[in-house]
């Protein structure tokens, strides 16, 4: 999953993964761009997001998503 839409601060540079060079282009050409954390929380069917929202301040060093 390219996760870089959705979590732009977190796409690694050209500097950082040097095994795969990436450029703005990355997602036009199909490529998927690495992210310097993986995503660990997932709420599907999350409604408001009521439960992100009180995880969001207890791991705040977690990349969280509600879908």
């Amino acid at each position: 999953m390219d996760w870089s839409s959705y979590y732009p601060a977190f796409v690694t540079t050209p500097e950082e993964n040097q095994a795969i060079p990436q450029s703005d282009t990355d997602t036009a050409l199909g490529r998927v761009r690495q992210l310097k954390k993986n995503v660990e929380v997932a709420d599907i069917g999350c409604g408001f997001g009521g439960l992100l929202v009180a995880l969001a301040p207890v791991l705040p060093d977690t990349l969280l998503l509600g879908i």
